[in-house]
This record gives C-alpha cells, sequence and structure tokens, in this order.
C-alpha cells in the first residue's frame, strides 16, 4: 500500500478531522518551521499565544536547547521568519488564525489534525 493511501485510510478512520484542501495541507506541512508552529499550537492550552512566545519555543526546538539556552538572535531571527513568511502561508491556508496587529496566533480547526498528521508521519520515516 503506498503512503497516501495508508495515510488516508488512518485519517479517515482514527485522526481528527483537517479542514483544508490537500494541496493547503502538503503547502502547509513543507516547511519545518510550520511543522513546529503545527505542533506548539496543538500541545498549548487552547488560546492566543503571542508571537514573541511561540518564536522562543520555535527557536527552542529548533536548536535543541531548553527553554533558556535559545539565543536571543535566534529568537529574533525566527521570529521575523515566523512573521513575514511562514505564518502568513498558515494564515491564508486556514491552517492557523493570526491576528497580526495583536501578534497572537491562535490554532483553526485543523490543528489537531495536522499535528497528529505530523506525528504519524515522524513515527513512521525515523531512522533511528
Amino acid at each position: 500500500m503506498d503512503l497516501r493511501r495508508y495515510l488516508s485510510s488512518r485519517i479517515a478512520r482514527e485522526q481528527p478531522a483537517i479542514d483544508l484542501a490537500p494541496d493547503d495541507v502538503y503547502t502547509v506541512l513543507s516547511a519545518e518551521r510550520r511543522r513546529y508552529v503545527l505542533l506548539i499550537l496543538d500541545e498549548n492550552v487552547p488560546g492566543k499565544l503571542p508571537l514573541s512566545d511561540l518564536s522562543r519555543q520555535v527557536a527552542t526546538r529548533e536548536t535543541g536547547t531548553d527553554r533558556s539556552g535559545a539565543s536571543t538572535d535566534s529568537i529574533q531571527s525566527t521570529y521575523v521568519s515566523l512573521y513575514q513568511s511562514h505564518l502568513p502561508v498558515l494564515d491564508r491556508h486556514g491552517a492557523v488564525e493570526w491576528d497580526q496587529e495583536m501578534n497572537l496566533i491562535c490554532e483553526s480547526n485543523s490543528v489537531s489534525g495536522l499535528a497528529t498528521l505530523i506525528r504519524e508521519i515522524d513515527d513512521r520515516t525515523r531512522s533511528d
């Protein structure tokens, strides 16, 4: 069975819904930084997450350090990248809701399904 049919059958039976078109899902998941955003939103208490907090958490994951270990430069670079590139894509495709004026990010109905899909793919493709 090919991966697409396998994932389609698993999602239909067991996984939360993803209210996005397939091409939107592929676009959203194509960048590691966007995948981190979705996982972080799924793991946090529901509500709005400030961009500064999200940037810190993404930078921490990317560097593999604890919360205090990500450098200020790394956090700032992540902030700019999220603001200029990744959040507009996530918002445009309906994966998150981004209040650009307040710099607050809120999960959409699809975050849980997307995060589950990311974890499933990670679990099935790890070569540790």
